[in-house]
């Protein structure tokens, strides 16, 4: 199962009046995010790849849940690189 926060991942800018970027989820801060680079663009592009990693987890289980046993050798590539990006992601 699963164990990081449900719902709706959200990206807020400029959380507390300051330069930095924040991700909500269920009207709760679950990740904040510093501006490192200077680089207010890339900062805001990062906490929208993190706000959709939920939905893209889930599309990728789907996706390899999906596949049968029948696959090419380039299929079965890309599924054994699925499973392990799931597996990064999930432990």
């Amino acid at each position: 199962e699963l164990k990081h926060t449900k719902g709706n991942w959200i990206p807020v800018k400029k959380v507390a009046g300051d330069e930095r970027t924040g991700i909500i989820a269920n009207d709760f801060m679950i990740a904040l995010l510093t501006n490192c680079n200077n680089d207010l663009e890339q900062m805001e592009a990062n906490a929208k790849l993190i706000a959709a990693s939920p939905g893209l987890l889930e599309a990728l289980q789907a996706f390899v849940d999906y596949l049968d046993s029948d696959l090419t050798e380039g299929e079965q590539i890309l599924k054994e690189q699925a499973i392990a990006a799931i597996q990064k992601a999930t432990t």
